[in-house]
């Protein structure tokens, strides 16, 4: 059994948000990176969605804008070094998105910094909100144990594995720091980064099923991007 049931992207809630998605808001940047070739495009987080996102678009846009809430990244220092080498991409710290320009399509947002109040515009092509993923498990709220929305592998109570006795679970999701989880599993979590022209593209964080090993793992893990 495969729980194959995808996440939401996480909004940023200003208004307008939903009428522009698609008209220069973005929040996936493999999908939607390649409209922006040769262009200005702003990365929303601190996380490693985040950074992902802005290396892969590092590669595709002129330039890119990574704009943080606060004054470190909380995404994994493998990102850090990368991020701060490429030579497109600036970090505005300690900034966030109060609201969109646009006409037709999104040309611009207005950014607040959270430390003195002081606002400025942003002239850009595309927004990439990189804020992190819902998990969409609707599905399984009152039959398996959740936290904050994904379903906990070999919970401490055993409600999981007794409800599920028998199979071998994956469980995908697009979380920061559960990308994929297993049921039925040994206690050992493996993180890795998937890389991408020797850069990190993905970030993953594995719990093995007990027959499967790590590299089975991982690889389905790839196969998902």
């Amino acid at each position: 059994v495969i729980l194959a049931m995808g996440a939401f992207p996480r909004e940023l809630g200003l208004g307008n948000e939903s009428m522009l998605r698609g008209r220069g808001v973005s929040y996936c940047a493999t999908c939607d990176g390649m409209f922006y070739k040769g262009k200005t495009v702003v990365v929303v987080g601190g996380g490693n969605s985040a950074a992902a996102d802005a290396m892969v678009l590092s590669r595709i846009a002129k330039k890119v804008v990574l704009v943080h809430r606060r004054d470190t990244l909380r995404a994994t220092r493998i990102y850090h070094d990368p991020l701060m080498a490429a030579e497109n991409i600036d970090i505005m710290w300690d900034s966030q998105v109060e609201e969109f320009i646009f006409d037709e399509k999104l040309s611009g947002v207005k950014l607040q910094n959270v430390l003195s109040g002081e606002e400025t515009e942003l002239q850009l092509d595309g927004l990439f909100i990189s804020i992190g993923r819902a998990p969409a498990t609707a599905l399984a709220e009152g039959k398996l144990k959740l936290e904050n929305g994904y379903i906990v592998a070999n919970g401490d109570d055993g409600n999981t594995l007794e409800a599920l006795r028998g199979m071998d679970i994956l469980t995908f999701g697009m979380g920061e720091h559960n990308f994929l989880r297993a049921v039925n599993c040994s206690t050992d979590y493996h993180e890795f980064d998937i890389l991408r022209d020797g850069a990190p593209y993905v970030h993953v964080t594995l719990s093995v099923v007990g027959k499967h090993n790590v590299y089975n793992a991982l690889a389905a893990a790839a196969a998902a991007y």
